[in-house]
């Protein structure tokens, strides 16, 4: 990548991905002055504005945990994320889901079903949330009769 439109690139506020596009030229660069200037590069732009990187630093860590089945880690990192990054609620869900908070994960999915503006997201959203409520249905029928023929006995 030029080191013009690097440097363009470092004075913009950027979004998910760039800083890790600068990451990498810092890797591939071949020379310790190359690699010297994109990491100073990359250091100003978390300096001019470090604050819009949280959100998406959580969501990069989120999606990683998540998919090394760490659900936990991912749910400490998605909640960090801003609420109107959809992509990053539906895995909060997931992960709400996969560590046993079946109602926190359906609350999660039926507010995307209603919110949502990105109509991919909000069919996963509510094919999930029917697959939550179900599970949350038969574990209270479960319970239910478990405690009738407790009471029986």
């Amino acid at each position: 990548m030029p080191r013009q439109m690097l440097h363009r690139l470092a004075r913009s506020r950027l979004v998910r991905g760039q800083r890790l596009l600068l990451l990498l030229s810092i890797c591939s660069a071949t020379t310790l002055i190359d690699k010297s200037y994109y990491a100073s590069l990359a250091v100003s732009s978390l300096l001019a504005d470090p604050f819009t990187h949280m959100s998406e630093d959580s969501f990069l860590l989120g999606l990683e945990a998540y998919k090394n089945k760490e659900y936990a880690r991912a749910i400490e990192h998605l909640q960090l994320v801003d609420a109107e990054q959809w992509d990053a609620q539906l895995y909060l869900g997931m992960s709400y889901y996969m560590v046993g908070r079946h109602v926190d994960a359906r609350t999660k999915f039926a507010h995307m079903r209603d919110h949502c503006p990105t109509l991919p997201l909000r069919e996963k959203a509510l094919t999930a949330y029917l697959m939550v409520n179900s599970k949350i249905r038969q574990a209270e029928q479960l319970k239910k009769d478990e405690d009738e023929l407790t009471v029986e006995w």
